[in-house]
């Protein structure tokens, strides 16, 4: 029995003991104190209690119950009897104090129990004398009479209107949270125990157009009966295996699998669940949930194809392709890479190789702290890497490759991946230094030949004025030493010797205007530009040397006037100079710009084995190579003088040598002679 029927029976004992026959019945000394005590009882507990004739006469009612209602009606004047029929009786109360939308329901059941004789139970709202309504538990109990005659009515009244506002507030909070169940974008199960299912939300019955009769098998049979009639054939018993393991075990459960929709089509689900427990930790129940990842598992599954495609094109493309992690650590290795060098790909959950490590096993000795300083430092950087060296190939050959790397940056700069690729330039390297070779012999044989044409044209023009000289010499002395002797033929033939010094003069200076350059059309150019560029030019040739070409400009990058071809000239012959001058042993050359005062300088450092005679480099036929022509210097400073510049050579402290030149910034004067 409930706690709130105990009550009520509790409180029809107390009025029956106040009301009824016992008070008519006690007359003892000990009957009126028993009489005192439970009239105490009942007029001070809080609830109301009555009792009625069968006719509708209130007998009784106690303090509470008069108090609450506060009517002037004599109906409810405590201790006041009138008799009066039973239906007006109710038509009062009807009109008083029953609430309007509960009045026609409780005079009904009224009129029924009346009838019937039976017990009367409500929950019905009653006005307060305030006209405040307030939900009370009412029970009537007939007290009949051996002959099965009502003698009188007891009632009792509790107040439930907290009771009813927490049931309200029970069943909008349930309601609520239904919709939320029924609404959010997943299916929602719940099982018992042994994980029967007991429900499921309205998204997963519309989903699978579940039917609470459609699984009402007991035991395990409802749940293989469920994932048959759900699944798909090819998943079933997979998923039931994995859920009864759950079960069993109490581990939590995740499966994907695929689900019949409505219309009979599958999609990929994914399933969740797990258990709730009690203080002792048994198992109370199952909840789950199932996600439809259709969309998730077709985008995968392009997403996969994709990369597998992206794979199969970058381990098929002819060229060296790796990744490295900001961190400095290996991430990847096409295949053609990994083909080439013989190093295997790096795996998943391995230790992570450091890229400075993979550097060490392939490069080459002599290029291994040079490449990996300058990897590094893009890494820390940032900047883009560009660097020719050597590679160790899967048969131990060392081949030149040309690498490239480039960061990729998020939206904010920030580094997220290292990638770079190198070709192998080994063969290209090799005719392009043999391309050099050929082009070097060339141009020695062009310049031995157009010496030859040269020498035999000066040879043929001076050879006749020459001639001539020295016949009218000859003519000219016998004239004199004739007796007597002929002055006038002499002096004609001094005249003619005169006339043929200077046709040969003349001669001299048709080869010299062959080689005098006229002023050519100059303009300001960028200093800091021009020599990026002729050092751009020359790294293919330095790179096959293992020398490296640096730049140290002037932030001013300031301009110069001058002939922009003969110029490039110049810096060419420079750079190819401290080449050779350094040979096969590789190393560092490094070309400079600065200002000093309003000239501009431009400085190339060697390495080399440095300059004998430092005074004679620039003379004409001088050359500090085996079989050099020696005019490569001459030329040099006859093209800076003719643009007010000068050049010079200085020997370094450590090693090698420096040409450095200056220029004027502005526009240099025009020549005598030169053209205008």
């Amino acid at each position: 029995m409930s706690p709130m029927c105990f009550a009520i029976l509790a409180l029809s004992t107390m009025v029956a003991f106040a009301a009824g026959v016992g008070f008519e019945r006690m007359r003892t000394r000990r009957d009126r104190r028993v009489e005192r005590i439970t009239r105490a009882i009942v007029e001070t507990m809080p609830a109301h209690a009555w009792q009625h004739a069968p006719d509708g006469t209130f007998t009784y009612l106690n303090p509470s119950l008069s108090d609450y209602f506060g009517l002037p009606d004599e109906a409810f004047q405590r201790g006041k009897r009138r008799a009066a029929a039973v239906d007006e009786h109710i038509r009062r109360l009807q009109d008083s104090v029953l609430h309007p939308d509960d009045a026609e329901a409780v005079v009904a059941k009224w009129h029924d129990c009346r009838a019937r004789r039976a017990r009367f139970t409500s929950d019905h709202r009653l006005r307060r004398a305030d006209g405040a309504y307030r939900w009370y538990r009412v029970d009537l109990y007939p007290d009949l009479d051996p002959a099965g005659r009502i003698r009188a009515w007891h009632g009792t009244e509790i107040d439930i209107d907290d009771l009813k506002r927490t049931e309200r507030e029970l069943r909008n909070r349930e309601r609520a949270l239904q919709r939320i169940v029924d609404t959010v974008p997943v299916m929602i199960w719940c099982g018992d125990a042994e994980g029967r299912p007991q429900y499921f939300n309205r998204r997963m019955r519309q989903f699978a157009d579940i039917k609470p009769e459609d699984f009402d098998e007991p035991g395990p049979a409802r749940l293989s009966a469920l994932l048959k009639a759900l699944h798909h054939p090819d998943d079933a018993a997979g998923s039931e295996r994995v859920l009864r393991h759950s079960f069993a075990t109490g581990q939590p459960f995740f499966h994907r699998y695929r689900s019949r929709r409505a219309d009979g089509v599958y999609r990929w689900i994914e399933g969740r669940a797990e258990c709730l427990r009690d203080e002792d930790n048994a198992i109370l129940q199952w909840f789950g949930v199932a996600i439809d990842i259709e969309e998730q598992v077709n985008a995968e599954a392009a997403l996969l194809q994709r990369e597998q495609e992206l794979k199969r094109l970058i381990d098929t493309v002819p060229a060296q392709i790796w990744s490295v992690a900001p961190e400095g650590f290996t991430s990847y290795l096409n295949k053609s890479l990994q083909t080439y060098t013989g190093q295997p790909a790096p795996e998943p959950g391995a230790a992570r190789l450091p890229f400075r490590d993979l550097l060490a096993r392939i490069l080459h000795p002599e290029d291994v702290q040079r490449v990996t300083q300058a990897l590094m430092a893009s890494l820390q950087t940032g900047a883009s890497f560009a660097q020719r060296y050597r590679i160790r190939r899967a048969d131990g050959e060392y081949r030149w490759n040309e690498g490239r790397a480039q960061a990729l940056r998020d939206g904010e700069g920030g580094v997220l991946q290292w990638y770079g690729v190198c070709f192998d330039t080994n063969d290209l390297m090799e005719a392009e230094a043999a391309l050099r070779e050929a082009q070097t012999t060339l141009s020695r044989a062009a310049h031995s030949a157009s010496l030859a044409e040269l020498s035999a044209s000066i040879a043929h023009e001076v050879n006749q004025p020459l001639a001539a000289i020295v016949a009218n010499s000859d003519a000219c002395e016998r004239w004199l030493i004739a007796e007597p002797p002929n002055l006038e033929r002499a002096r004609l033939s001094l005249q003619r010797v005169i006339r043929d010094a200077n046709g040969a003069a003349e001669v001299v200076a048709r080869v010299r205007a062959l080689f005098r350059q006229s002023r050519t059309a100059r303009r300001a150019e960028r200093i800091n530009a021009m020599v990026t560029e002729v050092c751009r030019m020359m790294t293919a040739e330095a790179g096959g040397k293992s020398i490296d070409i640096a730049t140290e400009l002037t932030p001013a990058d300031p301009e110069v006037w001058l002939d922009r071809v003969q110029f490039q000239q110049v810096l060419v012959n420079l750079t190819r100079n401290a080449i050779e001058a350094m040979g096969e042993d590789g190393g560092r050359i490094v070309v400079r710009t600065a200002m000093d005062g309003d000239e501009v300088r431009i400085a190339v450092e060697d390495e080399g084995s440095g300059v004998a005679e430092p005074a004679r480099v620039f003379d004409p036929f001088v050359s500090t190579k085996d079989g050099g022509m020696g005019m490569g210097l001459s030329i040099c400073r006859t093209i800076v003088e003719s643009h007010e510049g000068r050049i010079w050579v200085e020997a370094n402290r450590a090693r090698g040598a420096t040409i450095a030149l200056a220029l004027p910034r502005r526009e240099p004067a025009p020549a005598a002679g030169d053209a205008s």
